[in-house]
Parts: C-alpha cells; structure tokens; sequence
C-alpha cells in the first residue's frame, strides 16, 4: 500500500487512526477541538478523556484495555487502591484496639499504640535505627476522622492513576510519596509522633496535577482547574491547622508532581528509563533521612517510642 494510502476504515495499519483534515476534535466530545492524541492508538482525545500513561496518555477505550505489565490480563479493577484502604482500615482497627478504650479508641487511638504500630517518632529513627517507621506512618491514623477523609481521597484519586500507570507503578508513586513526605518531616522538623498516608495521598495529587497541567492547552484545561482548587484548598487547610504535618503534605506533593512530570518526558522507547524516574522518589527521602540523622540533636528531650 502506498504511503499516502488509507484503507476503507480510515486507519492507518501504523499508527492505529488517521488524521484528520482541518480541525481536529475529540473523538469522544466532537465539540471540543483539541491538539491531544491517545499515545496507542492515536485519536484525538480532549483533556477530560486523557488518562496519563508511563508514556503519553491514552484514551478511554485503550487506558481500559491496556495490557498489564509483563503480559497479565488488563487490570479492570483497582487493586492496589483497594489493598491500601483495606490495610489503612485493618491498622486503624489494630490501633483502637490496643488502645484499650473501647469506641473512643477508634475516635482517638492512643499514643503509645500509635508507636507500637509504627508512628514516625524522630528519636526512634535518628538514635535506634528505626528506619521502618518512615513506610508504617503510612497506614496508621490518629483517629476515624482521619481516617475517612484520607480514605475518600485515595479514593478518588487512586483508581485513575493506578488503571493508567498499573498497579506496580502506581504503588511505587504512592509509596515514595509517602516516604519523602514523612523524611521531610523528620529529616527537616525532627517529628515527635505523626501518623497518615496524607503525604502519599498528596502525592497522588500532584501527580494528577501535572499531568493535565501540561495538556492545559489541548483540552486539559478544566480538570487541571478543578484538581488546582483541590490543591490550593488543602495547602490552605495544611498551613491553618497546627495538628497537620505540612512537611509531610508538602514533602509528597513536590514528589508527585516531579516524579510526573519526568515521566511524562520519558520517550516511548526507553521504559526502562520510567522506572529509573520512580526510583527518584526513594532516593530523594533517603537524602532527607539521612541529613535528619545526622541533624538530629542529641539530649533534645524528645520522647521516643521505643519501649512504648
């Protein structure tokens, strides 16, 4: 078939869709005019239809469909995103109950079961090693309040993000997120106790904000906008509220929207580089956990959970 040669269908055997003449328009939403293609199959796709891939973005029908690393079957169902809120639920039950108050323990579970689960306590970190706590402060919450808004948000923002990136992916994001936010709070604040995926969570936040951020102009204007009042809401709540750790929102929300937006430039061709790019996470809270250790002040009268 020559070069200039279309089948009957219209698709190019290719790149998967022809283009179009004059202006081209979601395939989707005929009415909105964008610049935006599925990096597969090649259709235009307005920014409320992206959904961001390792590479590119991909339409609805193929972000569905998309193969799942190592040739398993397409991941219909986010699993990881429901693995995460049901360790998040089984630790908060964990904590009521070695909290010995009964409901209340489920309102307020106490310090010291807090840092017997694995609360990030900086003189537990910097003088005994443990290290570990930078990952458990993750799936612990200081309470069901707590835990019911960071669920709802993981919620909404964990299945879009774990369908487009699969599940390995995802969970990597989520976890470095989590892990530079909660170095950042040691390593820069030296934290007594603070619990909460918030910093993972904010993480998955940004990214979400980068990604449309940069297809702003082809379509992905209005959920940029809505995900920019999200943001700007809680960075608002972050800075009001004393009993927030803004390290830790702050710490993930920077990783996410970096983390994004390098993979965003990775070439199709060079995958491998897009794990390369999921590892900056870790080793950026490795930094920040090791200048809080070596920052740590000795004899601050910190109190440690070790023993707790």
């Amino acid at each position: 078939m020559a070069d200039d040669q279309l089948p009957a269908d219209g698709r190019d055997p290719q790149i998967g869709w022809a283009a179009e003449p004059g202006p081209t328009t979601c395939y989707r939403h005929p009415e909105r005019p964008t610049g935006l293609r599925c990096s597969r199959c090649n259709r235009p796709i307005c920014g409320e239809c992206a959904r961001p891939a390792p590479v590119g973005q991909l339409c609805p029908d193929d972000a569905k469909d998309r193969v799942r690393v190592r040739g398993l079957p397409s991941q219909g169902r986010p699993v990881v995103t429901f693995a995460l809120l049901g360790i998040n639920t089984l630790l908060l039950v964990v904590a009521a109950a070695q909290s010995g108050n009964g409901f209340a323990g489920l309102l307020d579970p106490s310090s010291a079961a807090l840092c017997r689960l694995g609360a990030l306590n900086a003189p537990a970190i910097a003088e005994s090693g443990q290290w570990w706590r930078l990952f458990t402060v993750m799936v612990l919450h200081a309470g069901l309040i707590h835990f019911l808004f960071n669920s709802y948000a993981l919620y909404a923002f964990g299945p879009l993000l774990e369908t487009a990136l699969g599940g390995p992916r995802f969970l990597a994001l989520y976890v470095g997120c989590g892990f530079v936010g909660a170095a950042a709070s040691f390593g820069l604040h030296h934290t007594a106790l603070s619990v909460g995926a918030s910093g993972a969570i904010f993480g998955l936040l940004g990214a979400l904000v980068a990604f449309f951020w940069r297809r702003r102009h082809s379509g992905g204007a209005a959920p940029f906008q809505n995900l920019l009042l999200i943001m700007a809401l809680n960075l608002f709540l972050t800075f009001r509220l004393a009993s927030i750790d803004s390290l830790a929102h702050i710490g993930g929300l920077v990783a996410g929207i970096g983390t994004m937006a390098l993979l965003d430039l990775v070439p199709a061709r060079q995958r491998n580089l897009g794990t390369l790019v999921l590892a900056a996470p870790f080793l950026l809270g490795v930094i920040l956990t090791l200048y809080g250790i070596s920052t740590f002040p000795s004899g601050a009268g910190i109190p440690s959970c070790v023993g707790a």
